[in-house]
């Protein structure tokens, strides 16, 4: 396989896995309790989204059971 296609594919025990079908979208609702008194987005907040996220793509990987840190 060459370096392209590498990059186009992740292999894992036999089986490809597509780099799209981690494609991932979701809308959140920016409410008072998640921006400080600038009215910015609390880091932590952003964080956890991005990380409830990663958890979402990683079960689609996996197919098991994730947990992430």
């Amino acid at each position: 396989m060459n370096k392209k296609d590498r990059e186009l594919y992740d292999i894992r025990e036999g089986d490809i896995i597509k780099k799209k079908d981690s494609y991932t979208e979701t809308c959140y609702f920016m409410r008072n309790q998640h921006l400080n008194g600038l009215g910015r987005l609390f880091g932590g907040t952003l964080m956890a989204w991005i990380d409830e996220i990663a958890g979402v793509v990683a079960r689609r990987h996996c197919n098991n059971l994730v947990i992430t840190a």
